[in-house]
């Protein structure tokens, strides 16, 4: 997640820079899509057995 938000900060201060350096942005765009994704995998586990403590809103596909 830290890496998520460090890439969200530098796209929105890429974007704020005039002129944009589209090459820059592109980067960083690819690196936030390729981090969401990981972090969807992450989201998508398989549920844990129903009788441990470990199940939260998170812990699988909808």
């Amino acid at each position: 997640m830290e890496r998520y938000r460090r890439l969200q900060q530098d796209l929105a201060r890429a974007y704020r820079e005039l002129p944009w350096q589209s090459s820059q942005i592109d980067r960083i765009a690819d690196e936030l899509q390729a981090t969401e994704q990981a972090l969807a995998q992450q989201v998508c586990a398989p549920l844990p057995p129903p009788d441990t403590h470990k199940f939260n809103a998170w812990s699988h596909c909808p």
